[in-house]
């Protein structure tokens, strides 16, 4: 173990500084990528399922789509009526799909 004379040391002394630059490129790319996933796909269904087992119902994470057509379904169809001027419904008029999810 000693002098640093390994295979491993051996082979980073021969490549050339393109291959070295091609080899970073590349873990910084798988980096780049995991970290992505991470935040748009691990870390939303990671939360999902912490607020399920809270008890905490809504809809299922959805990559992407999200809950468009949920959202537009329930922008379609009437409110409740007309709204009062003094109460605190308005969070429930103003977005429906918040107040059916709680």
């Amino acid at each position: 173990m000693g002098g640093g004379t390994g295979a491993g040391t051996a082979l980073l002394r021969d490549a050339s500084p393109s291959t070295l630059l091609a080899c970073a490129a590349a873990i910084a790319m798988l980096w780049l990528v995991v970290q992505m996933l991470e935040w748009a796909w691990w870390g939303p269904r990671r939360m999902d399922r912490v607020l399920r087992a809270q008890g905490l119902r809504g809809t299922q994470y959805r990559f992407l789509k999200g809950d468009l057509k949920e959202e537009q379904r329930l922008k379609g169809r009437p409110g409740p009526g007309p709204c009062p001027w003094i109460g605190h419904t308005t969070l429930s008029r103003e977005s429906r799909l918040s107040s059916t999810v709680s």
